[in-house]
């Protein structure tokens, strides 16, 4: 265990440390290596019936929820700042690719977010979307087509400097509170990473670096992801 303290700490704070943990004898410095998770080696389904979005009086109205999980590098991977830009790029708020396309433009979602976790030498890339329960193959078909789009066409200059914009601001108002320092020390401690070298990782991304990460991370249709459905309606797609 480490104790990582930070704030407004009052002056008496090394005594306090030696009251509360000063009977505890200090083990050898450690830390856990978790191996790396692999890439799948094959596609993983699992289409579930879910009554908690069915709409009673009009089934036809009723939500379902999509979640497409696919393996990407880990926090501290050469990758990993590519990741976080494709994942900025794809679902980083309002105005993002799959928010417009599904949302604003196809009328496919109620809600989109997409999540990139990379923690434990594990990394996760994740689009979840509620939509209309008739509408889930259309659904699942527009998530892939900005995937492919990620895929086969470099990001214009103008749009990777606005959202790399975006993900630098978060970082950086993320280090002016309490638990932005623990991050930061827990960075360096874990990967060796301060404020500046994170940010320097995102001053050197490229469209073409953004591009060849795409095409080696992101799955195609027919590749190998996790996909889960939870369907009121499963009784009436049952070939989803």
């Amino acid at each position: 265990m480490d104790l990582i303290l930070v704030g407004n700490l009052p002056e008496n704070i090394q005594q306090l440390v030696e009251q509360y943990f000063g009977g505890y004898s200090r083990g050898p410095s450690s830390k856990t290596e978790y191996p790396s998770l692999n890439p799948l080696e094959k596609k993983l389904r699992f289409h579930i019936s879910d009554s908690s979005n069915q709409n009673l009086e009009s089934p036809e109205e009723s939500s379902a929820k999509i979640f497409v999980e696919f393996v990407v590098p880990h926090l501290g991977h050469e990758d990993s700042s590519l990741i976080t830009v494709l994942k900025n790029l794809l679902g980083g708020g309002y105005g993002s690719r799959i928010s417009k396309n599904l949302g604003q433009e196809k009328g496919l979602a109620y809600d989109v977010s997409v999540g990139y976790n990379g923690e434990y030498n594990a990394g996760i890339f994740q689009v979840v979307a509620t939509v209309p329960a008739p509408k889930i193959q259309k659904s699942i078909d527009a998530i892939f087509e900005e995937l492919k789009e990620l895929k086969t066409q470099p990001v214009h200059r103008q749009e990777l400097d606005k959202f790399r914009k975006r993900v630098k601001f978060a970082i950086a108002s993320g280090y002016e509170s309490n638990d932005g320092h623990i991050m930061a020390i827990e960075s360096k401690l874990d990967y060796n990473e301060t404020p500046e070298s994170v940010l320097k990782e995102f001053d050197a991304v490229t469209p073409q670096a953004l591009l060849d990460a795409a095409q080696k991370y992101i799955p195609s249709r027919d590749g190998n992801y996790f996909l889960f459905i939870q369907d009121p309606l499963k009784d009436r797609n049952p070939n989803l």
